[in-house]
């Protein structure tokens, strides 16, 4: 049975490519969907590239040192919130896989980050990017690491590939970042023209 909340570890550099299109997929697709950042960095452990690899607990795992800040992220999914298929074991324990785009919402998913610093550094970031304007809606999702129980080392080197064609995941996120688009432009379209009514509504009502 798969347990209630696993975790996709990841890091902030790709933090502004998952708000952008509040998903993540594996790694592969993001050269190939034509939509959104193609630009997602692979970490030690999540470095498949056809698949998503999930955690129990918490998996730690180091970043090396390059000249761009760049500190781990964990994304914990509320399984209930998905099909059931979409995890599955991966034959080792405590790991799971998923081959397909997960979509997240404020209710779905939390941000869990080592220290209030770190998680400073990603809001401040996302607030000046036009693509991520939505991040707002996740400010209760965002967690500190504050107990080191839910922490463990993984075996990395266990990750195996899948093999599969996705190319049918991708067609279908590509549809889906359609829907999402005329959907958004629906919204503001309808709210412009609220707040022109009411404009005229409160025009009106001003003595002359």
């Amino acid at each position: 049975m798969t347990p209630k909340h696993l975790y996709i570890p990841t890091c902030s550099q790709n933090f502004n490519s998952i708000m952008s299109s509040e998903s993540i997929s594996p790694a592969g697709f993001y050269e190939r969907r034509n939509f959104g950042m193609k630009r997602f960095l692979r970490v030690e452990a999540n470095k498949l590239n056809d698949r998503i690899a999930l955690y129990q607990n918490i998996p730690e795992f180091h970043i090396p040192s390059t000249d761009e800040e760049n500190f781990p992220i964990y994304i914990r999914i509320d399984t209930s919130c998905y099909d059931e298929e979409l995890f599955y074991e991966s034959g080792i324990d405590g790991i799971y896989y998923c081959d397909q785009t997960i979509y997240i919402t404020p209710y779905s998913c939390g941000f869990f980050f080592y220290n209030d610093a770190n998680y400073r550094v990603v809001y401040s970031s996302q607030r000046r990017s036009l693509t991520t304007k939505m991040t707002r809606l996740y400010a209760k999702s965002f967690f500190p690491i504050k107990n080191p129980i839910q922490v463990q080392k993984y075996d990395y080197s266990l990750l195996r590939e899948s093999g599969k064609d996705f190319s049918n995941h991708i067609a279908f996120d590509r549809r889906i970042n359609k829907l999402k688009g005329f959907y958004l432009a629906y919204l503001i379209r309808s709210y412009e023209r609220y707040v022109l009514l009411c404009r005229e509504i409160i025009s009106s009502d001003e003595p002359t």
